[in-house]
């Protein structure tokens, strides 16, 4: 089990802005958000590159309605993964940050 699976999404409705995200993480230091991070980096790196691979194959498969549409829908569904993981990413390093500072007023 990695520190990126552990992390826990749980969506919920806002009336005004539709669906939204939030996220349980498994750190509290900052050598596991350093490795939470790090593996961040890699799953978003694979996943881009899924994208990338999907870009080419519709392009080629154009003449292909059914093939055509079948990889556009992968790539929506990558695409929304990675915009996911943007946001997760935005809001885990939020929460690093709170919990460097409460550690720093711990210290003080």
């Amino acid at each position: 089990m990695t520190m990126l699976s552990d992390t826990k999404v749980e969506f919920y409705y806002d009336t005004h802005e539709g669906r939204k995200a939030k996220f349980s993480f498994p750190f509290n230091t900052k050598k596991e958000y350093l490795q939470w991070r790090t593996e961040w980096r890699e799953e978003y790196a694979k996943l881009s590159e899924e994208i990338r691979g999907l870009r080419i194959a519709r392009k080629a498969a154009a003449l292909d309605v059914f093939e055509h549409g079948n990889i556009q829908y992968k790539k929506h569904c990558k695409r929304c993964n990675a915009r996911r993981m943007m946001e997760m990413r935005m809001v885990g390093k939020e929460h690093s940050i709170r919990l460097k500072k409460l550690a720093q007023n711990q210290a003080a």
